[in-house]
C-alpha cells in the first residue's frame, strides 16, 4: 500500500517537473515568436520605403507614423498624474523617458503636469536610465513649452521647475537670462512681465553658469 502511494507521489513530482521544464523551456520560444512578427514587419516597412513606387513609399510613412501617434497616446495615457494611482512610479518614468526619446511634442501638456510631481525622487540617480524621467523628457523636446510655462502658468513650483529645464537645456544661467530679458522685452500682458521678472530674479539667485547648451 504504502510503495503504491510512493509510487504516486513519485509519478506526481516527476509530471510537475516535466511541465516546469517545459515550461521554462518554452519562455525563449514564446519570446522568439513573440518578436518574430515585429521584425518581419519592420523589415517589410523598411523594404517598402525602398519602393520605386511613391504611393508605396507614402503608405509605409503614413502607416509608421501612424504607429508611432498610437504608441505616444499610450505612453502619455501612463505619464498622465491623473492616472498615477493606476501605475507605478517605475513605469510612468519608463514611459516619460521614450517620451523624450521619441521627442513627442504632444506630450508636453501632461508631462508639463508631472513635472509638478514627478513620479520617483525628484533628484538624480546614476542607478536608473529613467531618474528624472519628466525634467528629462522635456528638456529634449525643446524649450517653447518650457517658455509657455514660465510666462503663463500660475502654478509657482511649475514655473520654477520649468526654468530648470530651460537652463539645463540652454546650458545655464547666462544664456537662461538672455531669454529671459527676451521674453520681457516682447511682454505686453501684465501678469506675464510680473512672471517674467520673478523668473529671472529665481534665475539669478538659484541657478550656476555651465559651458555648452545640453540639447
Amino acid at each position: 500500500m504504502f510503495a503504491k502511494i510512493s509510487k504516486k507521489v513519485n509519478c506526481r513530482r516527476l509530471w510537475v517537473l516535466v511541465v516546469a521544464i517545459c515550461a521554462v523551456a518554452g519562455v525563449p520560444l514564446l519570446r522568439a515568436t513573440s518578436e518574430q512578427p515585429a521584425a518581419a514587419q519592420i523589415q517589410e516597412r523598411i523594404e517598402a520605403l525602398l519602393s520605386d513606387e511613391s504611393r508605396v513609399r507614402d503608405e509605409t510613412v503614413w502607416a509608421i507614423m501612424g504607429d508611432r501617434e498610437d504608441t505616444v497616446r499610450k505612453l502619455i495615457d501612463l505619464v498622465d498624474p491623473a492616472n498615477a494611482e493606476k501605475y507605478s512610479d517605475e513605469t510612468r518614468s519608463a514611459a516619460a523617458f521614450l517620451l523624450g526619446e521619441f521627442r513627442a511634442r504632444e506630450a508636453v501638456p501632461v508631462l508639463s503636469k508631472a513635472l509638478r510631481n514627478p513620479p520617483g525622487s525628484w533628484f538624480s540617480s546614476d542607478i536608473s536610465p529613467y531618474s528624472q524621467s519628466i525634467f528629462g523628457a522635456l528638456a529634449k523636446i525643446g524649450r517653447p513649452a518650457m517658455i509657455k510655462n514660465v510666462e503663463g502658468s500660475d502654478d509657482e513650483l511649475l514655473r520654477k521647475r520649468s526654468l530648470g529645464v530651460l537652463s539645463h537645456t540652454l546650458g545655464g544661467k547666462r544664456r537662461t537670462l538672455e531669454l529671459l530679458a527676451k521674453l520681457q522685452a516682447r511682454a505686453k500682458d501684465e501678469k506675464k512681465i510680473e512672471r517674467i521678472k520673478a523668473a529671472i530674479k529665481y534665475t539669478q539667485e538659484h541657478f550656476k553658469e555651465n559651458q555648452e547648451p545640453l540639447y
